[in-house]
């Protein structure tokens, strides 16, 4: 367990790579899936390797076909189409809406704002919120830390905001406030309701960069029989400008402002991460007051002063850096000081 909590930064990032990959390489197969059934795959694959297209066809081919014994009998029909589909639907979605291993997964974001257009709770709404909701009341707000891929990107944008300010460039760090996300949630939640629609959906950003993949990647593969730049150009749309320009904001003007100040589902995550069991907690005696878990926290907290509430997202990079080791990682449900518990 000491290894494990030693290394849990590499840990961390490993998971948070190994998601990524995985959601790239989805898009890829929800395409195959698509055009299964109208023979299209079929078409290709009988063809030669002509592109770079052709290849990705006959591996996502090779990899649905071992998922089931073959039997010759059903090659080609629509019995073997199921049971490809069957192989590769045992993890399919996205960070938004999910299915893994036959458990349903919902965005807190997409379960709150699809309940409030049904004004009801349906049952598989229901069970895929669930799934999430006992995961953030366990362990907190880790959907940022620890899946989100927005986040590694603002992660990026961090480190290289220290590349600049090491090179002696003063970069702009404006604070706003933090409850403009719960009041941006609130307000998104009320105005939805009243015009039918997932507003909020439409300004997240792990949301956004994925619907923009899964744009790139079918207009990439729609052109199997040709070189598809130009259309995968195409596909990209404003909303790659809108990621593009919050992306040079968080650099350059205010770091992590989306997280901290205007994502309405890490308010979200925050509000039910309230009741977390898994925590920070600061051992007085040990503590030295250097202020390295300070300036490692990129949320903008204060572990130090055990100022950490609800905003915490559980990244423990303050535990990481701490050279007295004065910051353990408690099973508890309140922020208090820990002064007697050994580290």
């Amino acid at each position: 367990m000491n290894y494990l909590l030693k290394h849990i930064q590499k840990i961390r990032l490993s998971v948070r790579l190994f998601i990524l990959a995985a959601l790239c390489i989805m898009p890829f197969f929800t395409w195959y899936l698509s055009h299964l059934p109208m023979g299209d795959v079929k078409a290709i694959i009988d063809e030669d390797y002509a592109n770079v297209q052709h290849y990705i066809i006959h591996m996502m081919d090779g990899v649905a076909h071992s998922g089931f014994l073959s039997d010759d009998a059903l090659e080609g029909t629509s019995q073997e189409n199921q049971n490809i589909s069957d192989t590769i639907a045992v993890a399919s979605g996205d960070v938004w809406s999910a299915r893994l291993f036959g458990i349903e997964w919902l965005d807190m974001l997409a379960w709150a704002e699809l309940t409030v257009l049904s004004k009801s709770m349906v049952l598989p709404l229901l069970a895929g919120g669930l799934s999430v909701l006992l995961l953030t009341i366990c362990c907190g707000r880790i959907f940022c830390s620890w899946i989100c891929p927005a986040g590694l990107l603002f992660d990026l944008c961090d480190k290289i905001r220290v590349k600049i300010e090491a090179s002696g460039r003063r970069l702009r760090d404006i604070k706003f406030k933090r409850w403009h996300k719960y009041v941006l949630l609130t307000v998104g939640l009320f105005i939805g309701l009243i015009v039918g629609l997932p507003l909020l959906g439409y300004f997240y950003p792990p949301a956004l960069f994925l619907r923009e993949l899964h744009a790139v990647v079918y207009a990439f593969m729609d052109n199997a029989t040709e070189e598809a730049w130009f259309g995968v150009t195409l596909a990209l749309s404003g909303v790659s400008l809108f990621l593009f320009a919050l992306l040079m904001f968080e650099t350059f003007v205010s770091k992590r402002f989306w997280c901290r100040y205007m994502c309405a589902g890490g308010a979200l995550y925050s509000l039910f991460g309230r009741f977390r069991l898994f925590r920070i907690q600061r051992v007085k005696a040990q503590c030295t007051d250097c202020g390295d878990c300070n300036k490692a926290c990129p949320m903008g907290l204060h572990p130090m002063t055990d100022a950490l509430g609800i905003e915490c997202d559980n990244c423990f990079a303050c535990h990481s850096v701490c050279p007295e080791e004065a910051l353990p990682i408690k099973i508890t449900q309140h922020d208090v000081q820990c002064e007697s518990c050994a580290a």
